[in-house]
């Protein structure tokens, strides 16, 4: 089973998010197959883990910015609640994350 890009990011940030909520690695945690819906959606994860994962480079604006991307092309049909993405969303994201790069971060 080929997970989705949201699928994928979830996981990666559900991995970042118990790591990071047990520095000492005492209690090891194996996650099995992720299931996209046992994990936290994007709307639900706290800005320090996703600075953690920008931080590590786990996640770039680009991944986070498809990610959205994706997950309103899946739920915006029946909400109806985007009426449009901006076209330069990306571009902007990849100049973030060259800023980034080059040691810049925004917050």
């Amino acid at each position: 089973m080929q997970l989705s890009l949201f699928a994928r990011l979830v996981y990666v940030i559900s991995v970042v998010s118990i790591a990071l909520s047990n520095p000492t690695g005492e209690h090891q945690c194996r996650l099995a197959t992720p299931q996209p819906s046992l994990f936290p959606l994007l709307d639900e994860i706290s800005i320090d883990i996703l600075h953690a994962l920008f931080a590590n480079g786990s996640l770039t604006s680009v991944n986070l910015v498809h990610a959205y991307i994706e997950r309103i092309q899946e739920i915006n049909p029946s909400l109806r609640a985007v009426g449009e993405i901006n076209p330069d969303a990306l571009d902007i994201a990849r100049a973030l994350d060259v800023e980034r790069s080059l040691g810049r971060v925004r917050g």
